[in-house]
């Protein structure tokens, strides 16, 4: 059996040129992991839901807060494990309302009355987390795939 030592001894040991050629190796496999692994966040998918610019105009008139707008604004849904989670596909047509103004009845009627209608003017993100990502940007621009 040949011995492994023997033939490094014979064709030259970790010199020089392996040390530069090692380093040549190394240095992008060094830069390519951490390409890799920056779309871990520069993919993130945040949680969204339809844009509804009907919904803060009657916010500020009827002086809504947060959770009372998405009551009017955005239906629910199950998700996979069957909780229930804002709609991030759909929001209510609220071009139905009367155009006086006037809502008779209370938000959970008036949302219940309401046919709902596919994100027709973008996405509102959640930013706590991440400020921008590639899939913000995406759907944007993709509207049309983003709820298949």
């Amino acid at each position: 059996m040949v011995d492994y030592d023997k033939i490094l001894q014979h064709v030259g040991e970790f010199g020089t040129h392996q040390k530069k050629m090692s380093f040549l190796v190394y240095l992008p496999v060094m830069t390519m992991g951490m390409h890799t692994m920056a779309m871990v966040f520069l993919a993130a998918t945040p949680a969204h839901r339809c844009r509804a610019p009907e919904g803060d105009v009657l916010a500020a008139r009827y002086n809504w807060t947060e959770p009372e707008k998405l009551n009017a604004t955005i239906p629910w849904t199950k998700d996979d494990d069957g909780n229930l989670v804002r709609s991030s596909c759909e929001r209510y047509d609220l071009s139905a309302l009367p155009s006086n103004g006037n809502l008779n009845g209370t938000l959970e009627v008036l949302s219940s009355n309401l046919t709902t209608k596919s994100c027709d003017v973008g996405w509102h993100y959640d930013r706590s987390q991440y400020k921008s990502s590639i899939t913000m940007e995406i759907l944007t621009v993709l509207s049309s795939i983003a709820c298949m």
